[in-house]
């Protein structure tokens, strides 16, 4: 990554901290949200024989009552990433553009290539100042003393051009000579004005070129991702189950009363009643949301403040432990984070992270009651089947070989 000061990696630190603690605290949130609002409206409709029967209603339909809880912290979450991602998009356009009009400018000064006014013999071409500004003159004299900044550059270095389109003389209401000087950290010298420029454009080229493609972005695209990337992740999200059983199965030998607990709320949390708002609450806004929070937001954030991948992947696993409050499911969605994380670094996208974590959610549930009601040896086939599956994605995810480094950055 490009350097960047202080200011900048604390600013996305503190963007992550905020992202991952409002992923873990939203939810609470949002359900008293759900339940107060429920409970309020009713009241208000139809007194409390209503409260009751729309109390007994939402505990008869927890998988609705899961849709809303999702719905109201996951718009603002859903909000935060598209703007990060229009502002990114913005940053990233305004990046091309100065990149566009250096190329630009190197194809003129090859049909038209500049000399210094002391070779010349031309009289110094100054520039016009921009509204507010004094004009970047050396003076009649400066093409005879040495020049000492990038303001002097200006005046002495270029003679008039013929009649060069006004963009490649004037950058960002600054004429390109001392623009360029100042960005490149270059001063040319009133004996060489060629070179040292020349150099000046190639170090500002370079600058962009690196903000253009180094900063990590969110990004939701399944257009333009290797279609191996998907498959990796779906085969991921399936051989996981096999990950997730034999941490339960440690679980419920060495914690038996925390596996109580967690069958318990599985067995409340309406997660196994089948239905649209099933799909919905299930298949649907978990992948979306917290794809979004975890990977989109707090692991781009991570890795933008310059944290190596592999740290920032557990900090964002860990959270997402974290988030879903209780012990036995944070141990095992840890390593399924630890899993996603990975599978969005080597995409480049949250969109197979979040197939990932559908046919994950659907293999968990729909998928083993029916593989345990209806083939024999159940166990025995999911334990061959998923790591089948997941020694085959983790072959798919790595860099095809001779690529090069655009290989590692599919």
């Amino acid at each position: 990554m490009p350097k960047m000061d202080a200011s900048q990696r604390w600013k996305n630190l503190l963007l992550a901290a905020l992202a991952f603690a409002l992923m873990i605290v939203m939810p609470a949130l949002a359900s008293y949200v759900v339940s107060y609002a429920i409970i309020y409206g009713a009241g208000f409709v139809g007194g409390e024989p209503a409260i009751v029967r729309v109390a007994a209603f939402m505990n008869e339909n927890m998988n609705l009552y899961s849709a809303l809880v999702y719905l109201v912290f996951g718009i603002p979450v859903l909000f935060w990433v598209r703007g990060m991602r229009n502002r990114e998009r913005a940053r990233l356009r305004y990046a091309q553009l100065e990149q566009q009009f250096l190329e630009s400018h190197d194809t003129y000064t090859e049909q038209q290539p500049f000399e210094s006014a002391a070779a010349s013999g031309q009289q110094p071409f100054v520039p016009a100042a921009a509204p507010g500004r004094q004009p970047l003159s050396g003076g009649a004299d400066s093409s005879q003393r040495p020049i000492a900044s990038a303001t002097d550059s200006a005046s002495a270095s270029f003679p008039e051009p013929p009649r060069p389109p006004a963009r490649y003389i004037y950058y960002g209401d600054r004429p390109v000579a001392w623009q360029l000087a100042s960005q490149g950290g270059c001063v040319p010298q009133a004996q060489d004005g060629g070179a040292p420029q020349a150099q000046a454009f190639s170090s500002v080229q370079t600058e962009l070129s690196r903000r253009v493609h180094s900063r990590p972005t969110v990004n939701a695209r399944i257009q333009g991702v290797d279609h191996r990337h998907f498959v990796a992740a779906a085969l991921m999200g399936y051989g996981m189950q096999i990950v997730t059983t034999l941490i339960m199965v440690l679980v419920n030998v060495l914690l038996p009363s925390v596996m109580e607990e967690y069958n318990t709320l599985v067995d409340g949390s309406g997660i196994t009643t089948y239905g649209l708002m099933w799909v919905i609450s299930t298949l649907v806004l978990p992948p979306l949301v917290e794809e979004a929070g975890f990977r989109g937001l707090g692991l781009t954030y991570l890795e933008r403040a310059g944290v190596p991948f592999a740290a920032a992947n557990i900090v964002q696993a860990l959270a997402f432990g974290i988030f879903h409050m209780n012990l036995t499911q944070g141990i095992y969605t840890f390593v399924l984070g630890l899993a996603l994380g990975y599978v969005t670094h080597r995409s480049g996208s949250i969109a197979p992270a979040m197939l990932m974590h559908l046919v994950y959610n659907l293999m968990g549930t729909l998928g083993s009651d029916l593989i345990y009601s209806y083939l024999p040896a159940p166990f025995l086939i999911l334990l061959i089947t998923n790591v089948i599956a997941l020694v085959y994605a983790f072959r798919l995810l790595r860099p095809k070989q001779g690529r090069g480094a655009a290989a590692t950055q599919a």
